[in-house]
């Protein structure tokens, strides 16, 4: 059996002073074959250099001028399919993934093939019990 490749494509743009733990619980998840795609849109906070010094795992794309949500994110799709990803889990940089985040959604897309797009529940940083939104 094969494992889908997932990839994360994480938009930034002058995010440094949350991109660690972001990165961080991004490089720590319990799938095994799933890749990081930071794109970056034109930060001036010097994000670029951290992700190359703190994380060189991550793909890291480098927009010279903020193209927004949209097209951000399109340019990491396009990155992601090219090479070779299956699923696509599309966010911002201000999260804290749980571990098992794409284990789970892998497995509910792979149960029930009338599944074409899903997402997690996301709690409230500050209160991590309070559910901000369903997926």
């Amino acid at each position: 059996m094969t494992i889908p490749k997932v990839s994360l494509i994480i938009l930034n743009w002058n995010g440094k002073d949350v991109l660690r733990e972001c990165l961080h619980s991004a490089s720590d998840m319990d799938y095994s074959n799933y890749n990081i795609i930071l794109v970056d849109n034109g930060s001036t906070d010097g994000s670029q250099d951290f992700v190359q010094q703190n994380f060189p795992e991550v793909d890291l794309i480098e927009n010279e001028e903020n193209l927004g949500f949209a097209e951000g994110q399109n340019i990491g799709i396009r990155h992601a399919i090219r090479t070779g990803a299956e699923y696509l889990f599309v966010l911002n940089n201000d999260v804290k993934f749980d571990r098992s985040v794409l284990s789970e959604l892998v497995a509910a897309f792979e149960r029930d093939e009338s599944i074409w797009i899903a997402g997690p529940i996301l709690y409230h940083a500050e209160n991590p019990t309070a559910v901000q939104k369903t997926g």
